[in-house]
Formats: structure tokens, sequence, C-alpha cells
């Protein structure tokens, strides 16, 4: 007896047209911290609820679900169109805040290229000047601290590597000139 025609609960429920149930059923995967699960759900919804009232909620969910996988990238993307569409939302600035805080956690160690650590602090200083008031101000000022240690070290670094590779150069050029004197002297 073969069982390749059965199908999941969950698989049937991912082939179901009954959006009202998959909302539902993605919510409760969210809330339970079954992300990859919830994440095809949210998916499947994001372009069906488009223009509806639960819109907004699903596209809230869907952000953090993909911040909860630590897919930042795309997370912060998502946090930033929230941002953007629902302006007006309470859950606006906190947005706007987590899409900063997803650059924030892509800048790499300081030996590697800056680029998103440099993204990072615009993103804060931006938040910071859109929400001048907001609670998270603090934490976007310390994450823009730490964000310009990590800079300064990198350029502390490459200092002293340039040092070296001067003061090498340097202890180079003088053996040949002592090699060329040795070698003319009479």
């Amino acid at each position: 007896i073969g069982f390749a025609g059965c199908k999941s609960n969950y698989e049937k429920l991912r082939a179901s047209n009954d959006t009202a149930k998959k909302y539902r059923e993605a919510i409760k995967f969210y809330e339970k911290k079954d992300y990859s699960k919830a994440l095809p759900l949210f998916d499947d919804l994001n372009t069906k609820y488009r223009g509806t009232a639960e819109a907004e909620d699903l596209s809230y969910y869907y952000a953090y679900t993909h911040y909860k996988l630590k897919d930042y990238t795309t997370a912060r993307y998502h946090f930033k169109t929230f941002a953007d569409t629902y302006a007006s939302s309470p859950k606006a600035e906190e947005c706007r805040f987590m899409a900063a805080y997803c650059f924030y956690l892509e800048s790499p160690s300081y030996s590697l290229d800056q680029d998103n650590t440099i993204k990072a602090m615009d993103a804060l200083q931006l938040f910071i000047n859109l929400h001048p008031k907001s609670e998270r101000v603090p934490e976007a000022s310390k994450l823009i601290a730490n964000l310009r240690a990590k800079l300064e070290q990198k350029s502390s670094t490459l200092a002293t590597l340039n040092l070296r590779s001067l003061h090498l150069e340097i202890l180079s050029a003088i053996s040949r000139t002592q090699n060329m004197l040795k070698k003319c002297s009479f």
C-alpha cells in the first residue's frame, strides 16, 4: 500500500482556498513560534489580502516572521514597506525602527566591508530624525555609537597595518642601502 497520495493537514491547509482559515492558522503558527510553517501561509495570503482591513496586521506579522527566521534583509524590506505603506499606523514607528535594526544586525565584523554599517547608521539616524520623541531614540543612539566604534576599530586596524607595512618598507630600504654601500665600499 502506497502513501504517496496522502497529504498532511498542513499541506492541505496550504493548498486550501479558505483564506480565513489560512490566516487564523498562520497566526497560530506564529504565536507558537513555528515561523517556518507560518511563513509560507503568510506568503500565500499577502497577495490575497492586499487592500483589505487585514492587510496591515498581515504585513506586520509577515515582516516579523522573516525577522524571527533571521532573514534580516527580507525583514528589513518588509518593515520599511510597512512603515511607508501604513505611516499612520501605531506600529509604523516600531517597524521603521526594526528596519534600521535589521541593518544593524547585518553589520559585519570590523575586518570586513562596512557598507551595511554605514547604511545602519544612516537608517538609525533617519529613525531618530523622524521620531525624535520615541522611546526607542536612546536605543537607536546606543546602536549608532556601537557602529561608530566598529568603524573606529576598522580605521585603527588599517592605520596599524599601514604603519607596519611602511616600517617593513623602510627596513627593507635600509637593508638594500647597506648592502649597496658594502658592495661599493673601497
